[in-house]
């Protein structure tokens, strides 16, 4: 949400500009082109516009964790984007956030190509023009409309859709690609025809009809699927019970810092910096997945307001990022130890770098790195400093021997020894690796 607080401050700089302009009718894929690519809503945010005679209407869905001020200027940066647009013809946007929760319920605003002018001149502050603008709540009666609002929180979505109530009939209106097998159009029908019937707003609603125009194929072709509620709970026990031996399995995907969207709220531009240090380690090629947990945990705390516990997070995670940056500058910048200058390594470091096998690599215990030239100079004196310098990162009075990071330095070092023909050294360094993955395995299967 900072970036949308910093986008609202800069306004004035194009509106005086824009607003000379002889203006021309945008169409609907023109505005949501333009509102996509300016990125205003949080990745994957279901929206649907309408342009008609100078009024373009936004139905979307509120962020969970945005308040007033934050829905606010989402709607004041889409519709600046949609006045600027061109030659544009929009004077007025109204925008309807709706709650995912509970899709019936919308917040709505109305801006004007006037308030957006007043600001841009200096003729009110941006204090102003935030407290000028109201957001009404509001419940909508329609039912096409409740079905479409449901059907936007679901995969049956993700396309253009339109969607009518005729007594007890409810006809929907999407396309397909022309070379999509028959078998997708029945699948994607009932899920349509599910997810409308499910909501007892639908009212009494006797068979759901889907035509799905083709795309890429002949103009005005469509394949059409009539779905009888009587055949839904049949249809549905059919398709369970051939999908329940399919298994489905959970992961977390790596994250990096692109991924995170920071919570609005207390000590925002600190957490931004955090981020931007995280960010930075990236492209050093520094493993991050530490800061990025540590972060998140930081952003889990946001919505408690207790800024005396968020400082004291954002500073040690602070720290901690400035300590890699130099650990790696230092390491960067430090002369290779060479066979000659130190007897103990006994072999050329110039000619023999290991490489890295996922986690087991220079960055394993990802604070700082393990370079080879130090594990080849003194490999038990190097595991014991590495060790206690670990430890007073976990803090907590926790111990290497908990963390998997630790096997995964364990084996770096018997890797790097091997490859430079001390295979005798390294075997101990891989027996403790195993009896730190066993205690760590055993303790989770208490």
């Amino acid at each position: 949400m900072h970036k949308k607080s910093l986008a609202l401050t800069a306004l004035s700089l194009s509106i005086l500009i824009s607003s000379m302009s002889p203006a021309f009718a945008i169409t609907t894929q023109e505005a949501t082109q333009a509102i996509n690519s300016a990125r205003i809503l949080a990745p994957g945010t279901q929206m649907k516009i309408n342009v008609a005679k100078g009024l373009a209407t936004i139905s979307t869905f509120r962020n969970d964790q945005a308040n007033e001020k934050d829905t606010k200027i989402e709607a004041l940066l889409m519709s600046k984007t949609l006045f600027d647009l061109g030659k544009s013809d929009i004077a007025n946007v109204s925008i309807y956030f709706y709650e995912a929760r509970d899709p019936k319920q919308y917040k709505s605003i109305t801006i004007t190509k006037g308030d957006v002018a007043a600001f841009g001149a200096g003729q009110i502050s941006q204090d102003e023009l935030l407290k000028s603008l109201i957001l009404k709540q509001g419940a909508i009666q329609d039912k096409a409309r409740m079905i479409e609002n449901y059907l936007m929180l679901t995969s049956a979505s993700r396309r253009k859709m339109q969607i009518s109530v005729n007594g007890d009939e409810v006809n929907v209106t999407t396309d397909m690609p022309a070379d999509t097998p028959d078998r997708e159009y029945k699948y994607e029908a009932l899920r349509i025809a599910e997810t409308a019937l499910q909501r007892s707003d639908a009212g009494s609603v006797a068979r759901v009809n889907i035509k799905f125009f083709t795309v890429g194929g002949s103009k005005g072709q469509y394949k059409q699927v009539v779905v009888p509620v009587s055949q839904i709970q049949a249809l549905d026990s059919e398709v369970q019970k051939a999908l329940g031996t399919v298994a489905i399995s959970k992961g977390v995907a790596t994250m990096t810092a692109d991924d995170i969207e920071l919570a609005p709220g207390p000590l925002q531009s600190e957490r931004a910096y955090l981020l931007a240090g995280i960010a930075e380690l990236e492209q050093m090629g520094v493993g991050t997945a530490a800061f990025i947990n540590a972060l998140m945990s930081i952003e889990q705390k946001v919505k408690d307001q207790n800024t005396s516990t968020l400082t004291r997070d954002i500073e040690s995670l602070s720290t901690s990022i400035e300590t890699q940056k130099e650990t790696y500058k230092a390491a960067k910048n430090s002369k290779p130890i060479h066979a000659k200058e130190d007897p103990k390594c006994g072999v050329n470091l110039d000619s023999l770098k290991t490489n890295s096998k996922g986690s087991v690599n220079r960055w394993a215990l990802q604070f700082f790195p393990l370079p080879e030239t130090d594990i080849l100079k003194d490999p038990n004196g190097f595991l014991a400093a590495s060790k206690a310098q670990f430890e007073a990162k976990l803090g907590k009075d926790k111990k290497a021997e908990e963390m998997p990071q630790y096997a995964w330095a364990l084996l770096w070092f018997a890797e790097v020894l091997k490859n430079n023909g001390r295979g005798g050294e390294a075997s101990s360094f891989e027996r403790q690796a195993a009896t730190v993955t066993a205690g760590i395995q055993a303790k989770a299967k208490k």
